[in-house]
C-alpha cells in the first residue's frame, strides 16, 4: 500500500460519484486505505483501460470463498508530472459504455 500512496501528489483527491464522498490530500487517502485495506473483502485484479483520454483501471473483486472476479469499479486517474492528482472511482452501474466483462475467471 505504501507504494500506491507514494504515487499520490500531496494535494491528491479521491472521489466516488455519485456518492457525496471524497477524500482530499494524500494523508486522507492513506487513512482511508488504513481503515479499509484494499484486500479486506477479498482479492483484486485490475485491467488497464482508459476513459476520456486518461488512464483508468477496471477493478475486479473476488470475495473470500468465491471463484470468480466481479467488476466492482472503474478508477479513472488524472496524472500530472508523474504523480496521481485525482482518482475518480465509478461504480459498475455507471460504466456500461466501456464494454468491460462483468466477471473474470482465474
Amino acid at each position: 500500500m505504501g507504494l500506491l500512496i507514494q504515487l499520490l501528489r500531496e494535494d491528491a483527491r479521491m472521489a466516488m460519484p455519485p456518492a457525496p464522498l471524497w477524500f482530499d490530500g494524500r494523508a486522507s487517502i492513506a487513512q482511508l486505505f488504513e481503515l479499509f485495506p484494499i484486500s479486506w473483502q477479498g482479492d483484486f485484479r485490475m485491467v488497464a483501460t482508459s476513459a476520456n483520454r486518461q488512464p483508468a483501471a477496471a477493478a475486479y473483486l473476488r470475495k473470500h470463498g468465491e471463484a470468480t472476479f466481479g467488476l466492482t469499479a472503474l478508477l479513472v486517474l488524472r496524472i500530472e508530472a508523474g504523480a496521481i492528482v485525482e482518482i475518480m472511482n465509478f461504480a459498475p452501474a455507471l460504466v456500461h459504455g466501456f464494454d468491460l466483462p462483468p466477471v473474470l475467471t482465474d
